[in-house]
């Protein structure tokens, strides 16, 4: 921030100097707060504990609807909490009992990037892919499992106990690699896959009931309701219709 404290203009924010303030996004649940940009995510919603560990500290300091958080920094949750970050090209949900570090947030003309490493627990990723940008998120564990995806959404889960990674394909594809493996695992939409301890990628299996039970809610496409919505309207056209050709009938 040498160029802000030498009285450039702009501000200095996160320690990183901006040539103009920042731009600032309306979300329903907090009102016009900090836009996500190059580096930097925006908490949208937030329940119960949640607490950042910024890079430079070790201390944790609790996170609010508002707040940001920016690569290096540690988000982790509580019993029965969650938190949804806007990375400005999708959202990322990290789930109850989980600690999840952001190593990369790129977020500009050409492409748009990120990447975390989940410790423990489960984060739920879907990512957005305009016509002429690139967007991609990954999410990597210590098992040295990967799993990326690319204009889709996945859900990643790590157990400390068993050592065992878990990717839930929800929609489109997502692409899997072990520590052991030369070579990614393309996931198909509906399917999951585990990678072991020693970073070996098991076969596909078929998502059950309970995994589709455990899809981040914020994670479902608003589409989805419109579907719904037109389904259920021509339903109702169709009911309509009925009782109006037994009207002419009678």
């Amino acid at each position: 921030c040498a160029k802000w404290r030498n009285g450039a203009g702009g501000i200095c924010d996160m320690d990183r100097y901006f040539e103009k303030t920042p731009e600032v996004r309306k979300y329903d649940w907090t009102g016009f707060v900090r836009a996500p940009a190059d580096g930097v995510t925006v908490v949208s919603k937030i329940r119960g504990e949640v607490e950042k560990r910024l890079a430079s500290d070790k201390a944790s300091t609790p996170m609010k609807a508002g707040d940001i958080a920016k690569v290096g920094d540690t988000v982790a949750t509580g019993f029965d909490s969650s938190v949804w970050l806007n990375t400005g090209f999708g959202s990322i949900i990290v789930q109850p009992l989980t600690q999840l570090r952001l190593d990369k947030f790129e977020l500009n003309a050409l492409r748009r990037s990120g990447r975390a490493f989940l410790s423990t627990g489960s984060v739920g990723a879907i990512i957005q892919q305009p016509a002429v940008i690139r967007s991609d998120f990954s999410v990597a564990t210590p098992s040295g499992a990967n799993a990326s995806i690319r204009g889709s959404e996945m859900q990643v889960g790590y157990d400390e106990v068993s050592k065992l990674t878990t990717v839930f394909v929800y929609e489109d594809k997502a692409y899997v690699q072990g520590g052991a493996d030369q070579e990614e695992t393309e996931v198909s939409e509906g399917k999951k896959i585990t990678v072991d301890e020693n970073g070996s990628v098991l076969s596909q299996e078929n998502l059950t009931e309970t995994d589709r039970a455990g899809r981040p809610i914020a994670t479902v496409r608003p589409r989805t309701k419109n579907r719904l919505w037109v389904g259920g309207g021509v339903l109702v056209l169709g009911v309509l219709a009925i009782f109006g050709l037994a009207g002419v009938m009678r």
